[in-house]
Parts: C-alpha cells; structure tokens; sequence
C-alpha cells in the first residue's frame, strides 16, 4: 500500500479536482484497490465524489472512535474505489503551535491512516487543505509520498518553497521517510505568463514533474457539478474532450514511479 498527500500550501491550484480524479483513474484505468481520504474541512472531494447531500459516517467519527474507519468507507463509482468522506468539523481538532495536544493529534491520526485502512488497499490518496496547519502536517505524516499541485504562476512558486520546508517539518518530527513522488501543474491556460511558468517550472523540476501540465477543461467542472470523476462522466455522458485521458496519463506515470502494485481486480466484499 502507498499513501500520497495531494498538497500545495495555498488554496485555489485544483488540489481536490486533481486528488478525485487521479484517485478515480488509479482505480479504473491502473486496476488498483483506491482509498481517496477527505482530509480538508470544506469537504470539496466529498461532494465531489458523493453529492453535497451525504450524510453518512466521515473522518470525524473515525477520530473521535465512534466507527472504525473500515466502516466509514463508502464505495463509489467503480468497484474499485472508496471514499472517506471529510466533515466541517474537523476544525474542531485543530490545535495551536504552541499545544502540547498537536504532537499527539498528528501521530493520532498517522497510526489510524497506517492501521485502519483495509489491508486489501493499494493506493491511499489524501486531499489536503490549504495552509500549513495541522492537517497538512498530519496528512504528510500518514504518507509515504506527496505530490505536489501548482499552477503556472508566482504564488505557486512561493507555495511550492513554503510546502517543502513544512514537509522537512514533518520528515524531522514525523515521518523521516516521507518521498516526493512528483509534481503536476495544473489550470494552464494559453497565455504567456501560464507558457512561461510552465517553462520554469518544467527546468527546475524536470526531475518530478509528471505528464502533461493539465490544461483548463470545462468537461472537469461538468463532472464536479455532476457529482463524478471526470473518468466515468466521460463515459456516461460520451463526450469527446479526452480529458481523462490526461488524468490517466499521470496515473500511470505515478504507478511506474513509485511501483504501486497494479493487479486488476476488485475490493473483497
């Protein structure tokens, strides 16, 4: 099994767009055994993959040991893909810097995301939030690897500096063993400045940077509005934008990278 956190440490690069529909394609198109994990209070992926009307079990109850986490899975879309649904009031958890509860709070949450997931998984993927907060730093100490999401632009590069000193954070205090497993740039647009990031970002990060930058597609908020990956709203609906073509590109790419097992067949009922 291998944990990835889908992170950047600013809000508005399609974290939760690329986590839901990696997650989906990793399950559809790499056959693998998927666990998409909701770790952000807005609960995004959640209604993503689930509708805005879910109302059943989320990572809260998990937590606070009302439901084991096995329990609180919920299965959508492919036979191979699970959700934990995320909850608003994981706000609630959130401790200061200077709480001797934080510590704790972030080793909690790594041993239940070690241990509770059903063994039978292959790839954990975890939306994270914005920030540098608390469930960052617990997403990243529950994971073997993090993939970093970036628009072409300033801010990204700024969030980009800011995410690997709280992943060097985490290595020292957590999880020494935490791996960066590659970067995605996402929401190009045909404009200059979007061609020239695009080209920075492509020179520096050669090493991790994962195919193709994800350009700008309607058909991926059609799915969002729609409740579903990009993945199975392609095949319902029969459009032709191939943009979960793109989306599989990158799953595959991630499996050869990090050697996710990928055999093909479905979560044991």
């Amino acid at each position: 099994m291998r944990r990835i956190a889908i992170t950047l440490q600013k809000g508005g690069v399609g974290k939760t767009s690329v986590a839901v529909n990696l997650a989906a394609a990793l399950a559809a198109d790499q056959g693998l055994r998927t666990v998409l994990v909701d770790m952000d209070a807005q609960c995004n992926a959640t209604a993503h993959m689930l509708g805005d009307d879910f109302s059943g079990p989320m990572l809260s109850d998990v937590l606070r040991g009302d439901i084991p986490l096995r329990d609180a899975l919920v299965q959508c879309h492919h036979e191979n893909l699970r959700v934990l649904p995320g909850a608003e009031d994981l706000v609630d958890f959130e401790r200061g810097s200077d709480d001797p509860r934080r510590a704790r709070t972030i080793m909690g949450v790594r041993d239940m995301l070690t241990a509770g997931i059903p063994t039978d998984t292959e790839v954990v993927i975890i939306d994270t939030p914005p920030g540098g907060g608390l469930w960052l730093q617990a997403a990243l100490a529950a994971s073997d690897g993090f993939l970093i999401v970036a628009w072409p632009d300033g801010f990204s590069a700024s969030g980009i500096l800011a995410l690997l000193n709280t992943v060097d954070d985490v290595r020292a205090a957590f999880n020494p063993n935490l791996e960066l497993d590659g970067l995605i740039i996402n929401h190009v647009r045909h404009t200059a400045g979007h061609r020239g990031y695009t080209e920075v970002f492509s020179q520096i990060y050669e090493d991790i940077l994962l195919h193709p930058p994800l350009p700008v597609r309607s058909v991926i908020s059609d799915a969002r509005d729609a409740a579903m990956p990009v993945e199975f709203y392609e095949r319902q609906f029969r459009t032709s934008s191939q943009a979960a073509e793109l989306f599989r590109d990158i799953a595959g790419q991630l499996v050869r990278r990090t050697g996710i097992r990928t055999i093909r067949f479905a979560f044991a009922s």
